[in-house]
């Protein structure tokens, strides 16, 4: 598979694996996808990890992590309907407040691995996001875990604003991870850091 494309699920009942062009066919057997075929609320990527994904200890670098559920969740937004030509149409962009990362399993040249998405928390009025994303190997070992929150800036005022209607919806019809929640101002000042500016 091409770097970034997205896995489509679809379960084989002959258990085999097959490529057939941006899709990923997998069997039955494969844990990760069947569990995305069943409940629906997971949103899968794959990628290679390449050379240039690592550090100096020769696996899979902080910023690659980073950058890759970066990708991630510009293919999910794109896929809700909210592509670059839309952002920009509406002045919109998304903006990230926290990423707590845990990394679990080392990730060595070559290794395929699959990034996932779930919608965590939503405000009502779309303002504020929550996503928990995941990262596992073919067999579905967990290699990473991230929990995010985000929300969405007017690119003129640079302020935060809400969601247009139409992308609101969209949101409101995806699926939701296990759990999820209503977020409100509060959620995002969980984790309050001063600020200290150097005099």
């Amino acid at each position: 598979m091409v770097l970034g494309y997205p896995i489509k699920v679809h379960i084989n009942p002959k258990g085999a694996r097959r490529c057939l062009g941006n899709s990923v066919i997998f069997g039955p057997r494969d844990p990760l996808t069947a569990r995305a075929h069943q409940n629906r609320t997971m949103y899968l990527k794959e990628f290679e990890v390449r050379w240039s994904d690592l550090d100096a200890n020769r696996h899979l670098a902080n910023s690659a992590y980073t950058n890759f559920m970066s990708h991630t969740r510009m293919a999910y937004l794109s896929d809700l309907g909210l592509t670059l030509p839309a952002m920009a149409e509406n002045n919109l962009g998304p903006v990230v407040f926290f990423e707590h990362m845990h990394y679990l399993r080392e990730v060595l040249p070559g290794a395929r691995i699959r990034v996932s998405l779930e919608v965590a928390g939503l405000s009502a009025d779309g303002r504020f996001f929550e996503f928990h994303q995941n990262f596992y190997d073919p067999l579905g070992k967990h290699i990473a875990h991230c929990k995010m929150m985000g929300g969405w800036i007017d690119m003129e005022t640079r302020k935060l604003t809400v969601l247009p209607g139409e992308f609101l919806q969209a949101f409101d019809k995806a699926d939701k991870a296990e759990g999820f929640r209503e977020l409100t101002r509060e959620d995002t000042r969980r984790h309050p850091v001063p600020v200290r500016d150097l005099e």
